[in-house]
């Protein structure tokens, strides 16, 4: 099997630079044309190395060259025809993304079957929510002549001062 994707890699490579170079021959394309022809080249020898060789009986070495040569016909024709497909929808992609668009979150938002990009925009506004009212804790005592006495509470509520002894009490709740 790895024979297989060999020859495939091989195929992909020699129709990407056929595709993107346009049939130019000259300078930077011929080069690079020239390049991807001999790791098709390669990468196909490599895949028909892995998968002729272990194959015993000569009918099966047959038919194992005729799927390296279907792998060639077959993937190198689709991909002509599907790369400038997949160039296109790439271009397509940035300028709609440019324009303020969105296609491909639009695409995985349909895809994962989340809201509707309608609901995408919408932000609720949150109401400030002020912090939880610390209670106040107020001490008092009766005083002899039945009035009420306020004595002073610490900061943090749990304790209050006695100005007859001139002490902090634990406040009992």
């Amino acid at each position: 099997m790895g024979g297989f994707i060999c020859t495939l890699i091989g195929v992909i490579c020699k129709a990407c630079v056929d595709a993107l170079a346009g049939g130019e021959t000259g300078g930077n394309a011929g080069f690079t044309n020239s390049l991807f022809t001999g790791l098709a080249v390669v990468l196909t020898v490599i895949g028909v190395l892995l998968t002729v060789i272990p194959a015993k009986p000569a009918k099966n070495k047959l038919i194992v060259l005729g799927i390296h040569a279907a792998i060639w016909i077959v993937g190198y024709f689709l991909l002509q025809f599907i790369i400038p497909i997949i160039l296109v929808a790439v271009l397509l992609c940035v300028v709609l993304t440019f324009l303020g668009f969105h296609p491909l979150s639009a695409i995985f938002r349909l895809i994962s079957g989340s809201a509707p990009a309608q609901e995408e925009n919408f932000v609720p506004v949150q109401q400030p929510t002020e912090p939880p009212a610390e209670q106040k804790v107020e001490v008092w005592r009766r005083t002899e002549n039945g009035g009420r006495q306020d004595l002073r509470v610490n900061s943090s509520g749990d304790m209050y001062y006695d100005p007859d002894d001139g002490d902090w009490h634990k406040i009992k709740k």
